[in-house]
This record gives structure tokens, sequence and C-alpha cells, in this order.
């Protein structure tokens, strides 16, 4: 759903020009997060949070020129989705159909609106094509990113969208309907590899 995830092109948006030379970056699972919020069906008990294992993911580009030809691909485990509640977890699994999709994918196509920042960071839109139950859609996915001297990145944001879009049933409970809307947080970091 992330795969709002989504995210860590901004390794291009937001490098020092003093990096001339094309970058490629390897995601970190380990020290990356991918989180979904949705409404509980019973609106009063607020949202169901769960994460996503990333499985793999890459950013590259050039950081003298972050808005032509960056890319960022990042694919998280269908499979993994952990809200620490079984029974939501199975649902969910379910609904996802994760036998059948046991991936979900996000591939960038482009990059708008680059802001630079400070040093190495700053902000920008990345465009891309996000891949959930089969189908696919793009998105945009508003990102802050920096990277160190080391040429290590971070790069933060967070995106929604109807997951009913991507053919996923609304869940239920007792005749409640969850929200449509799912957010998707992350945390992205991203190193030479």
């Amino acid at each position: 759903m992330h795969r709002s995830l989504i995210t860590a092109i901004a390794t291009i948006l937001i490098t020092s020009p003093a990096f001339a030379a094309p970058l490629h970056l390897k995601i970190d699972p380990a020290a990356s997060k991918v989180t979904t919020l949705v409404a509980e069906p019973d609106r009063t008990k607020g949202f169901a949070t769960a994460k996503f294992t990333i499985t793999s993911g890459e950013v590259s580009g050039d950081p003298s020129n972050p808005g032509s030809g960056s890319s960022v691909t990042l694919v998280l485990d269908a499979k993994s989705y952990d809200s620490g509640n079984g029974f939501r977890d199975d649902a969910v699994y379910g609904m996802l159909d994760a036998d059948t999709y046991p991936t979900i994918t996000f591939q960038s196509t482009g990059v708008e609106q680059v802001a630079m920042g400070p040093g190495s960071s700053g902000s920008a839109n990345v465009i891309g094509d996000l891949t959930i139950h089969g189908k696919t859609r793009s998105v945009t996915v508003p990102v802050k990113a920096s990277l160190d001297a080391t040429n290590h990145l971070t790069a933060d944001g967070e995106v929604a969208f109807n997951y009913a879009d991507y053919g996923v049933r609304v869940p239920s409970m007792m005749g409640m309907a969850a929200s449509d809307r799912v957010t998707v947080q992350f945390h992205i970091v991203a190193a030479p590899g």
C-alpha cells in the first residue's frame, strides 16, 4: 500500500549537486517501515494500524538533475500485514487475495515539484504506478528526504487512496463497513549496495 509507499526516490531529488555520478541505492527493509491506517467499522474505536514488510527496493538517479531519470522501485509482501490482531490480519490477507497476488509494488514514473532544502535535504512529489490485488493505478506521493555524506538516504511521507479502486472489498463487521480509504505512512532508508 503502500509500496505508498513508496518513496525512496527522493534520494535523487535531495542529493547535493556535489555528487555528479548517478546513485544506485538499495532500500534497507530492516531499517525501513511501511504502516497503514484504516478507520475501524465502529468509528469510535479510531483506526486499525498495521505494518507491511518490505521485501526489496531500489533508488537510482542523477543528483545533479533530480527531476529527470530518477527511479524508485519498492516491493512489499502482501502476506505480511500485521496489526497485532490475528482475526483482522487473516481478514485482510483474504481481502488482498495474497496467495494469488503475493506482492504490492510501487514503480516510479516521474518526479515533480522538487524543492531543495538546506544541505542535502528537500522535498518532491514522486509519481508512480502502485499495484495492489493485480490492479495498477497511478499515485502521487509527497516525499521529504535527506542524503548524508555516506550516501545513506532517509525518506518520509504519506499517501492516501481508496483501496476499493484496486478491487479490494471494503471490510465490514456486524453490518458496519470500515472506511474504504487507507493512509500509508512510510520511513525509507536506502544505502549504496
